[in-house]
């Protein structure tokens, strides 16, 4: 396919599994969570919505471009038009 873009993939997914990890770690604290965790709460809100902004900005940067240019019944499953 696009063998160039193999190194921002792989960036991506291991991305994809850190965030999933952070939402992991943040349900169990909401679950845990008692009245003095407020400021515990917000400091984990502020490093999710750091890495989710860092991860879009590239995703955004590396792969739009291609995205626009690909035929959209190549991005199907199976390449079906």
């Amino acid at each position: 396919m696009r063998p160039e873009l193999a190194p921002v993939l792989e960036r991506l997914h291991r991305e994809h599994g850190a965030v999933a990890a952070a939402l992991t770690e943040l349900r169990a604290l909401l679950a845990t969570v008692e009245p003095g965790d407020a400021t515990r709460l917000r400091t984990e809100f502020d490093r999710l919505a750091t890495e989710l902004e860092t991860h879009f900005n590239y995703e955004e940067d590396t792969l739009v471009e291609t995205l626009n240019a690909a035929d959209p019944a190549a991005l199907r499953p199976g390449g079906q038009r």
